[in-house]
Parts: C-alpha cells; sequence; structure tokens
C-alpha cells in the first residue's frame, strides 16, 4: 500500500524567473537522450513579458549538444502559459496549481488530466495527475506536476518516456545543473514513493521485496550515478546481490500503472 500524504496549503512556490535549469532523460527504442533547459532571459511577445528557455538536446551522455527551438513562458495566478513554438500568436495553458485532488484539467493533444492525489515535499506542492482515455500500449499515463518546477515526467508535455534528472532554481546561479548532477528520478519515483520496500537493509547476499511484488513486472538497481547495474522480471520476491560492489544502490520496482523507488546498501558484512 502505497500512501501520499496531505499536508494544509502551505506557500505557493512561483515558477523560476531566472537562472534555472532542467535536465531530463528520455528512453526511446533503447536509445538515451537528455534534453537541457536553460532559462536566462526575458522577451515581449504580442506586448506580453515572457521568459525565454533555451532547449538543447544529446543523444547519449557522451555525444555533442545540439540546439532546439527556444520556447517561452509566463506565469501569472498560478497559471502557467506556454506560447506554442509554431504559432506564436496562440498561447497554450500547461500548469495550474490551483486545481485540487478531483479537479480535471484538459491538456491540448492529451485530453483529460484528473488529479488524483497530493504530496507536499520539502515545502513544494506536488500533484499526482492520471490522463484519462489516454495510454501507451495500454500503460495509463501519469503525471506528477512540481510548484516552481513543472512536471516530473516532461517539462512541456507528459508521456511515459521521459524523466525529471536535475533541477537547479534562482539561487543556484551556475550552469552546471548536467546530467546526474541530481538523481531526481532515482531519489523519488516518477509517481510516487514508498519506504521499506525491501529488506535487510543493509543486505549482504539476497535482497527481499517486501512490498506486493506480484503487482510488479521488473525491477531494476541503479548505483549513485545512475547507472544501471542490475534489472530482472519479478518472478519471486527477491534478488541475489552478493556480486554487487558495498556501496548505495536505488532499486525500482516497475509496474504499469505505478512505480516504487527505495534505497539499499550493500555489505561483506553479515
Amino acid at each position: 500500500m502505497v500512501a501520499i500524504l496531505s499536508v494544509n496549503a502551505q506557500e505557493y512556490h512561483p515558477f523560476p524567473s531566472e537562472y534555472a535549469r532542467w535536465v531530463y532523460h528520455y528512453n526511446m527504442e533503447g536509445l538515451d537522450y537528455y534534453t537541457f533547459y536553460y532559462l536566462n532571459r526575458d522577451t515581449i511577445i504580442n506586448q506580453t513579458t515572457y521568459h525565454v528557455i533555451n532547449r538543447k538536446r544529446q543523444q547519449n551522455r557522451q555525444g555533442e549538444l545540439y540546439i532546439l527551438e527556444d520556447i517561452y513562458f509566463r506565469e501569472e495566478d498560478k497559471r502557467i502559459y506556454f506560447i506554442n513554438t509554431l504559432d506564436k500568436e496562440k498561447e497554450i495553458l500547461t500548469y495550474d496549481f490551483n486545481i485540487a485532488v478531483g479537479d480535471t484539467f484538459y491538456l491540448e493533444s492529451f485530453d483529460t488530466l484528473v488529479v488524483k492525489d497530493e504530496n507536499f515535499e520539502d515545502g513544494r506542492r506536488e500533484l499526482l495527475l492520471e490522463c484519462l482515455n489516454v495510454d501507451y500500449l495500454g500503460v495509463k499515463l501519469f503525471d506528477v506536476w512540481i510548484e516552481g518546477i513543472g512536471s516530473r515526467i516532461d517539462f512541456e508535455k507528459p508521456n511515459v518516456y521521459s524523466s525529471l534528472m536535475c533541477f537547479k532554481g534562482d539561487n543556484e546561479q551556475s550552469n552546471s545543473c548536467g546530467v546526474f548532477d541530481e538523481v531526481l528520478a532515482l531519489d523519488k519515483s516518477n509517481i510516487v514513493q514508498s519506504k521499506h520496500l525491501i529488506y535487510p537493509n543493509p543486505t549482504f547476499d539476497n535482497l527481499y521485496f517486501q512490498t506486493d511484488y506480484s503487482k510488479y513486472k521488473q525491477f531494476k538497481i541503479f548505483d549513485l550515478n545512475a547507472k544501471l547495474i542490475k534489472s530482472g522480471i519479478i518472478d519471486k520476491n527477491n534478488t541475489d546481490v552478493s556480486n554487487l560492489p558495498n556501496g548505495i544502490y536505488v532499486i525500482q520496482f516497475i509496474g504499469d500503472e505505478v512505480t516504487l523507488t527505495d534505497k539499499f546498501e550493500k555489505t561483506n558484512k553479515r
């Protein structure tokens, strides 16, 4: 059972207005891509001030960066609007942080999102949304909105292929938000996070799954540099980690509707 803690409303976190950086990881047909977003200046469009976000993309961690078309956004009354890059006369409402659990939100090209739950993480409100009537190969489409950051799944629209790897905000005036600076996608699930999914912790040889593993199709184990160390189909309630070097690892349990994440320590002591 996964519980998301509901907390009374706290101070709203506005979207960044300068120096912010995002990095998203995208995997398609076995190929890894990283999209970098750099917020660094303003511009006037149709007599309205917009923040300019430069986009760059990289295939694999060692590949060259190539530039994508810039995007533009503005925030008003906890709503974030993007300019359609193909039609600068058209705004798209992409986020609305006025909505609450049970509310619906229409996102262009992705039908209707409904708020399933909310959480407060480090003082920021997070909304878990499910996309109605749209899925990918039978997998339900979810998104997570974070105040002041945007989507955990994809900055511009929800999908099942992307995940937020790194974010640095207004007070971190640095260009060093690179791939795996902060492994957000592994420290927290793309959907929700639960604790105490595995035991014993630390472990010497076998790692046992304390969650209802029958609901999940596969597991993945990463090191703290986000390198995939081991993966497998879940057909029993444990996996052998005796061959792993000593250290801290992240394990993900991946199902059709939700992904759970936890950390464990591998040790050479029983």
